[in-house]
């Protein structure tokens, strides 16, 4: 996972930024696995004698990268999915976009969702929930980014965005109907762990077949 950041530019106003992401992976392979994300920034100019402003800016950036699989060859199925913008609103000035994308889909086209506002909808618009072709077997990264603005001055007073993702999904075989169960890549470390633990089981076992 890549580090979260939010920043607060206060300008003499006030400035908040919070973020929350959360990537559940269901254990049952019928089930749905879910990315959900929740980003707010909030600016509030502070006025002097009720006629001077003093401006403040407010910025939330949040990222996630997480390299999934599948198991057995490679092979065609398909890719259910579901979205969904809840929590969604903004005041006064703001700006910004959150999205999620799936490197590769299938014969290398990624799959993305972009959500503005309410407003969300993948590959340029198509109705959910979704199943298109994706290529099994093999390793897949889910990214998710999102970057908010919001800014509060004597003309549009207070700047409030919040925008919050639930988007989920599941594979499926070339049957869209048997669900295949998805999995998070061990990284190198934790591959290390396993083969040194490997490694120290054989070495108790030939030790105790000595004695």
């Amino acid at each position: 996972m890549a580090p979260v950041t939010v920043a607060g530019d206060c300008r003499s106003g006030t400035a908040s930024a919070t973020t929350s992401l959360a990537l559940s992976l269901a254990i049952n392979p019928g089930a749905f696995n879910s990315l959900v994300s929740s980003q707010m920034v909030v600016a509030q100019p502070l006025w002097i004698d009720g006629a001077t402003a003093l401006g403040a800016s407010a910025t939330s950036s949040a990222s996630l990268t997480n390299l999934l699989e599948t198991a057995g060859p490679a092979r065609a199925g398909y890719i259910e999915m579901q979205f969904d913008a809840n929590n969604s609103e903004g005041l006064g000035s703001y700006n910004g976009t959150a999205g999620i994308a799936m490197t590769p889909g299938l014969n290398g086209e990624n799959l993305s969702v972009l959500c503005n506002g309410p407003g969300c909808g993948p590959r340029g618009g198509d109705p959910f929930p979704l199943i298109i072709p994706f290529q099994l077997g093999s390793r897949f990264q889910l990214n998710y980014s999102g970057n908010l603005t919001a800014d509060g001055d004597g003309n549009e007073g207070e700047g409030v965005y919040r925008l919050g993702l639930n988007y989920q999904f599941r594979l499926l075989e070339s049957d869209r109907v048997t669900p295949v169960l998805v999995s998070e890549t061990p990284e190198p470390a934790t591959w290390g762990l396993l083969l040194g633990g490997l490694i120290l089981s054989l070495g108790l076992r030939r030790a105790r077949g000595k004695a």
